[in-house]
Protein backbone atom coordinates (compact mmCIF):
# COMPACT_ATOMS: atom_id res chain seq x y z
CA UNK A 1 0.00 0.00 0.00
CA UNK A 2 1.46 3.40 -0.94
CA UNK A 3 2.02 6.07 1.66
CA UNK A 4 -1.31 7.58 2.76
CA UNK A 5 0.18 11.06 2.32
CA UNK A 6 1.71 10.44 -1.12
CA UNK A 7 -0.63 12.80 -3.00
CA UNK A 8 -0.10 15.58 -0.44
CA UNK A 9 3.67 15.19 -0.57
CA UNK A 10 3.59 15.18 -4.38
CA UNK A 11 1.51 18.38 -4.42
CA UNK A 12 3.92 20.08 -1.99
CA UNK A 13 6.92 19.08 -4.12
CA UNK A 14 5.20 20.46 -7.24
CA UNK A 15 4.56 23.78 -5.47
CA UNK A 16 8.17 23.91 -4.28
CA UNK A 17 9.44 23.46 -7.85
CA UNK A 18 7.67 26.59 -9.11
CA UNK A 19 9.66 29.75 -9.76
CA UNK A 20 9.26 31.45 -6.40
CA UNK A 21 11.22 31.72 -3.21
CA UNK A 22 9.98 29.55 -0.38
CA UNK A 23 11.33 28.59 2.99
CA UNK A 24 10.27 25.58 5.01
CA UNK A 25 11.05 25.79 8.69
CA UNK A 26 10.47 23.15 11.33
CA UNK A 27 8.89 24.53 14.48
CA UNK A 28 8.58 22.29 17.51
CA UNK A 29 5.03 21.77 18.73
CA UNK A 30 5.99 23.30 22.07
CA UNK A 31 6.44 26.61 20.22
CA UNK A 32 3.09 26.42 18.42
CA UNK A 33 0.49 24.90 20.70
CA UNK A 34 -2.44 26.04 18.53
CA UNK A 35 -1.17 24.22 15.42
CA UNK A 36 -0.37 21.13 17.50
CA UNK A 37 -3.89 21.18 18.96
CA UNK A 38 -5.44 21.42 15.48
CA UNK A 39 -3.19 18.62 14.17
CA UNK A 40 -4.27 16.34 17.02
CA UNK A 41 -7.91 17.18 16.31
CA UNK A 42 -7.43 16.42 12.60
CA UNK A 43 -6.19 12.95 13.50
CA UNK A 44 -9.58 12.16 15.05
CA UNK A 45 -11.65 13.42 12.10
CA UNK A 46 -12.50 11.61 8.87
CA UNK A 47 -10.29 12.39 5.89
CA UNK A 48 -11.39 15.48 3.96
CA UNK A 49 -11.89 19.21 4.30
CA UNK A 50 -13.38 20.42 7.58
CA UNK A 51 -14.62 23.99 7.95
CA UNK A 52 -15.40 25.12 11.49
CA UNK A 53 -18.19 27.60 12.13
CA UNK A 54 -16.50 28.34 15.48
CA UNK A 55 -13.00 27.55 16.70
CA UNK A 56 -12.61 24.26 18.57
CA UNK A 57 -13.18 24.54 22.32
CA UNK A 58 -9.59 24.49 23.57
CA UNK A 59 -8.03 26.49 20.72
CA UNK A 60 -8.40 29.85 22.51
CA UNK A 61 -6.40 28.54 25.46
CA UNK A 62 -3.56 27.36 23.19
CA UNK A 63 -3.59 30.59 21.16
CA UNK A 64 -3.09 32.57 24.39
CA UNK A 65 -0.14 30.34 25.29
CA UNK A 66 1.38 30.97 21.86
CA UNK A 67 0.79 34.73 22.02
CA UNK A 68 2.37 35.08 25.47
CA UNK A 69 5.26 32.74 24.66
CA UNK A 70 4.38 30.16 27.28
CA UNK A 71 6.95 27.41 27.19
CA UNK A 72 6.70 23.79 28.25
CA UNK A 73 9.98 21.88 28.29
CA UNK A 74 10.22 18.99 25.88
CA UNK A 75 10.72 15.56 27.46
CA UNK A 76 13.28 13.49 25.62
CA UNK A 77 13.82 9.98 26.89
CA UNK A 78 17.09 8.16 26.24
Amino acid sequence: MPNAHFSLITAIKELMNRQWLITIKHIYREANFAADSMAKLAGSLPLGLHVFENPPENLGYWLCNDIYGTSIPRSVLP
